[in-house]
C-alpha cells in the first residue's frame, strides 16, 4: 500500500490520504475511519443523542453570553475597516440578488412588517419626530434635494436631481437668488424651486433634475413664495419688469444650457 492511500478501519475501503480527516494523536496523522463513515456515525450520534446535544449547546451559550459578546466587540473593533470593506464588497457584487430577497421578503411578510412598522411609531413617535428634525437641521440641503424627488415620483416625472447637482446649482448662484440675488438669512432660505412647475400637465415636463431646478429665496415677498405654480416667463416679467425679465431670462436660459450640456 502506497503512501497516498489508507485503508478505512470502518468500512474496509482503500481510499486516498484526502478522504481522512487529520489526527495529530495518530501514528500516520490522519483519522482511523474515513471521512464519509464519520460523517454517518456522527448523524447517528446526532439523532440518538439530539435532546442532550441541543440542552448542553443552550446552556453553554448562556453561560458564555458576556465572554463571546465581549469576543464579538474586542474582534469587531481591531477589524472595523476589514469587515466594512468586506461588506460593501459584497453588497455591490450581489446588488441586484440582495434588493430581490428584500422585495421577496416584504411580499411574503407584508402585514406582520406593517404592522410592526406602526407598533414602533406609536411607541416611539416623539423620538422618531426629534430625529426627523435634527436630521433636517443638520442636513438642510440634502433634505430639499429629497423632499423635490419624492414629489416628482408622487408625479410619476424625471427625478435625476443629486445633492451634486443641488450645490453646483447653489456655487452657480453664489449661494443666492437667482431672481433678485438676496441670499439667505434670518427671515429667508433659499429653496430648490422648480423652474417648469410640477403641476404643468405638458407631457415634457422635465420634473426634478439639473435643467429644471433654481435658487429661489423663500420668505417673506420671497421670488419663490411669489411664484408658486405659475407660468414662469410670464410671471418672471410680472416680477421684474419687461426688459428686466428679458435679461434675467437670458441668464436663466444660459444656466440651464450649461448645466444639461
Amino acid at each position: 500500500m502506497s503512501l497516498e492511500t489508507k485503508r478505512c478501519g470502518t468500512c474496509g475501503e482503500v481510499k486516498p490520504v484526502e478522504a481522512f480527516s487529520k489526527n495529530k494523536a495518530k501514528k500516520d496523522g490522519l483519522q482511523t475511519a474515513c471521512k464519509a463513515c464519520s460523517n454517518i456515525r456522527n448523524v447517528d450520534y446526532y439523532v440518538a443523542h439530539r435532546d442532550q446535544i441541543v440542552a448542553r449547546t443552550r446552556e453553554y451559550s448562556i453561560n458564555q453570553w458576556d465572554k463571546r459578546k465581549q469576543s464579538r466587540q474586542k474582534y469587531y473593533l481591531s477589524h472595523r475597516q476589514q469587515l466594512a470593506d468586506a461588506l460593501r464588497k459584497y453588497n455591490e457584487a450581489n446588488r441586484a440578488a440582495i434588493a430581490a430577497n428584500k422585495q421577496k421578503y416584504r411580499a411574503a411578510n407584508r402585514e406582520r412588517l406593517a404592522a410592526q412598522n406602526h407598533q414602533y411609531h406609536v411607541l416611539h413617535n416623539a423620538e422618531i419626530l426629534e430625529r426627523k428634525r435634527a436630521y433636517r437641521r443638520a442636513n438642510p440641503e440634502r433634505f430639499k434635494v429629497y423632499t423635490q424627488r419624492r414629489r416628482t415620483q408622487k408625479r410619476q416625472l424625471p427625478d435625476t436631481l443629486t445633492l451634486a447637482d443641488w450645490q453646483r446649482c447653489l456655487d452657480y448662484w453664489q449661494d443666492s437668488c437667482a431672481i433678485c440675488g438676496r441670499v439667505a438669512s434670518n427671515n429667508l432660505s433659499i429653496a430648490a424651486d422648480h423652474w417648469i412647475p410640477l403641476s404643468d400637465p405638458d407631457p415634457a415636463n422635465p420634473g426634478t433634475c439639473a435643467g429644471n431646478i433654481l435658487p429661489l429665496c423663500h420668505g417673506t415677498g420671497g421670488c419663490n413664495n411669489s411664484k408658486k405654480n405659475h407660468e414662469p416667463v410670464n410671471w418672471l416679467f410680472k416680477r421684474l419688469g419687461s426688459q428686466a425679465g428679458k435679461d434675467k431670462l437670458a441668464q436663466i436660459n444660459a444656466y440651464f444650457a450649461w448645466v444639461s450640456g
